[in-house]
């Protein structure tokens, strides 16, 4: 039997979620990772993943697979759904419709990362679609020791960008939160200029994130279109409720778990952010403890290699 074999030109960009996530994933037995791949390193019993979209990268994988009649899944990370087509529909429905066209003909079919993704996508793929979704592992009991009771703060804690990440709906929609909500990214000038009233505060990466995650009362994210974003997992993982738009493909989740709310204007927005912030620790107790049982139950590291290793 062979390994499942993911493909991501990105494995080197370790600020990237899904970056990390491979490579986490590839530290196991059965499953490795590369940013590249040619007619010289094919295995014919390895299964390969082809993770992400818009690349030149992906059109190179799909044709040496093919070639070489080598099992592969396509994983779009949100890249099929209607939302995302909004944007440059013309060039990336083209470009959506070349790599499709490859996929069902000659692929095993199509990974999902959410059941939400595969409703709102527009390809069915007619029964050879499935869904694994995204996993982390644990976090140390140590931090939660850290934080017995969290300030009436908030965070985003993304790339920062206007469209996608639904930053220009946080900046009107969050404008009453004030300096209470703290927005983490990669520093970019330009949209700071754009949007003066969020409280930037730059990149925060490892140990640093998980404390910010576990100084929050919720994440905040009003993102217009996602496959299943990877630093929504981490704050279930550290007991952070979400605030959520319906977009982010996690509905179902807070919905069953009742860990956070799923918001569609400023008054619901704020709504929520002060429902958060007003209500006493034994209550948001019981919602971070809500949130650390979605992520035990749907978003471990082991689920998601599971379903991986399954593909063989």
């Amino acid at each position: 039997m062979g390994n499942v074999v993911n493909l991501y030109w990105k494995l080197e960009n370790t600020a990237n979620g899904i970056s990390q996530l491979l490579n986490k994933m590839g530290e196991h037995p059965g499953i490795t990772c590369r940013s590249a791949i040619s007619f010289k390193n094919i295995n014919k019993g390895d299964v390969f993943v082809i993770h992400g979209c818009y690349s030149r990268h992906i059109v190179s994988y799909l044709i040496v697979l093919v070639l070489c009649r080598c099992r592969f899944y396509w994983c779009p990370h949100g890249s099929l759904q209607k939302n995302t087509l909004k944007k440059s529909y013309i060039r990336k429905y083209l470009f959506h419709f070349s790599i499709s066209t490859l996929v069902y003909y000659f692929s095993q079919g199509v990974i999902y990362v959410s059941d939400q993704e595969r409703k709102r996508s527009i390809a069915s793929f007619k029964g050879r679609s499935r869904v694994i979704d995204n996993g982390l592992d644990k976090i140390g009991k140590h931090f939660f020791e850290e934080k017995t009771t969290r300030p009436p703060e908030f965070v985003y804690i993304g790339r920062l960008d206007t469209y996608h990440k639904g930053l220009d709906r946080l900046a009107e929609w969050a404008a009453p939160l004030g300096n209470s909500l703290k927005v983490f990214g990669p520093l970019n000038e330009e949209i700071q200029e754009q949007l003066p009233s969020l409280n930037f505060k730059g990149p925060i990466f490892g140990v640093d994130k998980v404390r910010a995650l576990l100084g929050a009362r919720a994440l905040i994210m009003l993102s217009r279109h996602e496959g299943l974003p990877v630093i929504a997992i981490e704050a279930l993982r550290a007991g952070t409720p979400l605030i959520l738009t319906d977009e982010c493909n996690m509905s179902d989740v807070i919905y069953k778990y009742n860990c956070g709310f799923i918001v569609n204007s400023q008054q619901e927005l704020v709504a929520a952010c002060s429902y958060f912030s007003e209500m006493n620790d034994e209550t948001f107790i019981k919602y971070s403890q809500n949130s650390v049982n979605a992520f035990q139950d749907c978003y471990t590291l082991e689920k998601m290699i599971t379903g991986y290793k399954n593909l063989t």
